[in-house]
């Protein structure tokens, strides 16, 4: 990682994607510890692996299962952090709207296992179907 280079202001998105034992967790932390210094964090980590230990050690907050909640609470309050990163993104749209220069301190959302993500919210909504079909 030596002669990785990022620009973090002209980045909108990035996966880390390989094989099992590849690095990705060495390269999820490695980017977090550099991005801690210039970027408000939201991290969620659906398995409470690799992200949660980093964070814990950092001490930043992540969004993880805990044992005494359900899964819908879980995804709830993914769902709803996420919301205040989107009325966060309208705000600043209106500010650039009238002042196209205008810096702001930068917000970082890492999701780390989408899948495990996805697996975790196709539940959630089954489990709502169900209900919804008797």
């Amino acid at each position: 990682m030596a002669n990785l280079m990022i620009n973090y202001d002209k980045v909108t998105s990035m996966a880390i994607a390989g094989n099992s034992g590849s690095g990705k967790s060495y390269a999820l932390t490695y980017l977090l510890s550099i991005l801690k210094n210039i970027s408000d964090l939201i991290i969620v980590d659906p398995k409470y692996d690799t992200p949660s230990r980093w964070a814990k050690q950092n001490q930043i907050s992540v969004i993880h299962p805990q044992e005494n909640r359900s899964k819908s609470d879980f995804v709830s309050e993914i769902n709803e952090s996420l919301s205040q990163c989107l009325t966060i993104i309208h705000k600043r749209q209106r500010i650039l709207f009238d002042d196209p220069h205008h810096e702001f301190q930068h917000l970082t959302i890492v999701i780390d296992e989408v899948l495990a993500l996805s697996a975790v919210s196709y539940t959630h909504l089954r489990a709502h179907e169900t209900v919804l079909d008797l």
